[in-house]
C-alpha cells in the first residue's frame, strides 16, 4: 500500500487538487452540507473515474458537548422564528434570518423565558444523531457519482471518546490509501 504523501500525488497527477491531511468542514448544528462542502466531496468522487484502486475513509470529528449550548440557541432562534413567521419548512434564507436574531432581542427574551430549559443530555443525544444523519448524507452523495462503491468509501465517525476530547471546528478529515 502507498499512504500519505504518494497517495496524494497519485491523485493530484490525476487531476485532484487534495492536500495529505484534506478536510471537509461543515456546521454541527445541522445534517446537510454547504454547495462548497458538496463540491469538494464531488471532486474526491472525480479520483475513481481515473484511479479506481484509491480508497477514502471520512472520519468526522466534532465535539458534542462543546456544540450544546450553541445548539441549545439554535433550537430556540428556530422556535421562535418559525413561530412569527409561521413556516414549517425552512430553506437557507430562513437560516440566515434565524442567525440574524439577536439574543437581547426583547421578544426573543421573552420567548426564551417562557420555554423549560432543555437539558444537556438531550441536546446532546440529538447532535450525535446529528453525526449519523450527516454520515448518511455525505455517503448517498459521494455514491451518487460514478465509481465510487461501497468497497473503496467509508463514512464513519471518530470513537466518542475521541471526539469529547477533540477541540477544533467542526471536520471531516480524508484519510487516502492506493493499493
Amino acid at each position: 500500500r502507498l499512504l500519505g504523501n504518494a497517495a496524494v500525488a497519485g491523485a493530484n497527477a490525476l487531476g485532484a487538487d487534495i492536500q495529505e491531511k484534506d478536510e471537509i468542514a461543515f456546521d454541527p448544528l445541522y445534517t446537510d452540507f454547504k454547495s462548497e462542502q458538496y463540491a469538494k466531496a464531488a471532486r474526491y468522487a472525480e479520483i475513481f473515474k481515473k484511479y479506481p484502486k484509491m480508497k477514502l475513509t471520512f472520519t468526522q470529528y466534532c465535539n458534542p458537548k462543546e456544540a450544546v449550548a450553541a445548539y441549545r440557541e439554535l433550537k430556540l432562534k428556530t422556535e421562535f422564528y418559525r413561530q412569527n413567521s409561521a413556516k414549517d419548512t425552512l430553506n437557507e434564507i430562513d437560516r440566515t434570518d434565524i442567525a440574524a436574531i439577536k439574543s437581547d432581542d426583547s421578544a426573543y427574551v421573552a420567548f426564551t423565558a417562557a420555554h423549560a430549559e432543555i437539558p444537556d443530555a438531550e441536546l446532546e443525544k440529538e447532535l450525535m444523531e446529528k453525526t449519523d444523519a450527516r454520515n448518511a448524507e455525505l455517503l448517498k452523495t459521494l455514491r451518487a457519482e460514478p465509481g465510487v462503491t461501497e468497497k473503496n468509501v467509508t463514512v464513519k465517525n471518530a470513537p466518542y471518546s475521541e471526539m469529547l476530547r477533540y477541540k477544533g471546528d467542526a471536520v471531516y478529515k480524508v484519510e487516502m490509501d492506493v493499493e
